[in-house]
């Protein structure tokens, strides 16, 4: 009978040494994505599939793969090309970069994405993708945060607030 597979969250430990300090760390990144990628992008099957063979003592869950997927797919094209891949481990610094190395890494910090850094990447890329470009990007000359208790007037206020300062764009309401 096959063994039991290790829940992700007890996976850990170093990669072994893979002797790829003589190869840049871009063509690195290639042949890495290369070894998730079945084509030219990851799918969501490339991705676990691609980490349960790093970590094989580790089982990965349909939920955590759709959220990494939800993280590293910029474009919210249903998969992650070199590009998307690339912005995801931008700060990576591990010595001996591998699938295993990645996978460790992505593993225990996908849940709970707090880098600033990272979530900044990840939404610039976004806007970059719907404007066709960084240099199509447009970005406000205010942004003004109305903040009070239900009830205080924040939405009546708004219209006229906007009409004052000038401001034609559509209100965001959270």
């Amino acid at each position: 009978s096959a063994q039991p597979r290790t829940p992700l969250r007890a996976c850990s430990g170093a990669a072994a040494a893979t002797g790829y300090s003589e190869i840049t760390r871009e063509k690195r990144f290639q042949q890495i994505f290369e070894e998730l990628a079945r084509g030219s992008t990851i799918s969501k099957e490339d991705l676990k599939v691609g980490l349960e063979n790093a970590l094989p003592d580790c089982s990965v869950s349909v939920e955590q793969v759709d959220h990494m997927m939800r993280i590293a797919d910029l474009d919210s094209s249903g998969k992650v090309d070199y590009a998307e891949f690339r912005v995801l481990f931008e700060g990576f610094d591990e010595e001996e970069m591998s699938l295993r190395t990645f996978a460790e890494f992505w593993l225990q910090n996908s849940d709970s994405i707090r880098e600033p850094e990272l979530i900044f990447q990840s939404v610039w890329q976004r806007q970059c993708v719907r404007a066709g470009g960084e240099e199509n990007v447009r970005l406000p000359a205010e942004i003004m945060f109305l903040g009070g208790a239900p009830g205080a007037g924040k939405g009546t206020m708004t219209p006229y607030i906007m009409y004052e300062r000038g401001l034609t764009a559509e209100a965001i309401v959270m």
